[in-house]
């Protein structure tokens, strides 16, 4: 850049909140030009541009098989100066000294969020050019945006209903029956918030003759890339508490003080609009009796843009087929997930109906199934 002082996009900072932008608002800014000297352009153009993009080894061992696909979201010209790619006329003579160009970019509605992964990413980014007749073109160097679609939680079917999960792991000595353990977990709702705190509820009911060694519960992203007509999935732990062990012929409860955060900076789930990534959320919660005897249970949640505010979604939790919590006290508090001290609080479900999936018990590990910057902290 010889005659360029300088030469760069600035955004506008009362567009964004924390960086990050939603589909269907207009970024506005300005591209500034600063030049030492005169310089003759066909013109100055921002390229505002949206692409997914997923590649994997087909074989780990062979480099050469490789599956690999784009699809592309965005690709936005916009002349900022000058002539348009390929008009015909005089070029101009960009005058010496810093000026600064504003402009406007409409983000379309219908595009999936950003997102990066191990096998793929969906990335927007802008780039500004200096077209120069019979020289080298100059570009700034790419500014890479944080894009988010708006997800409501209130329109989202279930979100505002309850995941519950129930189980139940039988228990042998020396090839005779000697009892089982049974778990229900339940999350307070289904739909979430970066920067939310995710509660859950749980009951373990241990009737053998042997002590429970360890209770994990484990928050999950799981995504499935798309390529060619195969699939590649990979899961990435956000979060994990762990719960004290359930000694033989014991049970214990957890109403309220069991709770993992969701990460400010995941993207809502689902990624729809994008063919080539899915990406969903799990909890994974194992009951562990021994290294080989496990209870796996798997509940989902959806996360979004606009939190959960509609009326009428808390109620006590005093269902038919609620657990029976009767009779039933809480042994060293202190020790339990993230947080310590006993809650005598009455205990209360945000419960607006149920909604039960499925079960994973025994040796099988969980099932991988293909499917499908931050919004502000969540405020309770």
């Amino acid at each position: 850049m010889g005659v360029i002082r300088s030469f760069k996009i600035e955004l506008n900072p009362s567009d964004h909140q924390n960086g990050v932008y939603y589909t269907g608002e207009v970024i506005t800014g300005w591209v500034l030009v600063d030049l030492k000297e005169e310089m003759k352009v066909r013109g100055i153009r921002l390229y505002f541009s949206g692409e997914a993009n997923v590649k994997w080894k087909k074989n780990p061992d062979d480099s050469r098989l490789i599956l690999k696909t784009s699809e592309k979201y965005v690709d936005q010209t916009i002349i900022i100066y000058g002539k348009a790619p390929g008009d015909k006329g005089k070029n101009s003579v960009h005058q010496v000294g810093p000026v600064r160009y504003p402009f406007q970019a409409l983000i379309p509605e219908n595009i999936p969020s950003t997102f990066r992964g191990k096998y793929g990413s969906i990335v927007y980014r802008m780039r500004a050019v200096i077209d120069r007749p019979w020289n080298f073109d100059e570009t700034t160097h790419p500014l890479l945006l944080t894009i988010h679609r708006y997800v409501d939680l209130n329109k989202e079917p279930n979100a505002h209903i309850p995941q519950q999960v129930q189980g139940s792991l039988p228990f042998n000595l020396l090839c005779c029956f000697s009892g089982s353990v049974q778990v229900t977990w339940t999350t307070s709702k289904s739909g979430y918030t970066p920067g939310e705190p995710i509660v859950v509820h749980g009951q373990v009911i241990n009737q053998t003759g042997r002590g429970i060694e360890s209770i994990s519960v484990k928050l999950f992203k799981t995504v499935t890339y798309h390529a060619n007509k195969s699939n590649k999935v990979h899961s990435e732990q956000l979060a994990e508490t762990k719960l004290s062990p359930v000694p033989e012929a014991d049970k214990d409860f957890w109403a309220g003080n069991l709770q993992l955060q969701l990460p400010l900076t995941v993207p809502p789930f689902r990624l729809d609009h994008c063919n080539l990534i899915d990406l969903r959320y799990e909890l994974w919660i194992k009951v562990s009796m021994s290294r080989r005897r496990h209870l796996k249970s798997k509940l989902e949640i959806a996360v979004g843009s606009v939190p959960i505010n509609a009326p009428g979604t808390v109620a006590d939790w005093t269902g038919a087929s609620a657990p029976n919590w009767t009779g039933m006290t809480s042994r060293r508090w202190s020790e339990y997930g993230q947080t310590g001290g006993k809650d005598d609080s009455p205990h209360r479900w945000s419960v607006a109906g149920q909604s039960t999936t499925h079960l994973i018990h025994e040796n099988s590990a969980p099932a991988l199934i293909p499917s499908a910057p931050p919004p502000p902290p969540y405020s309770p």
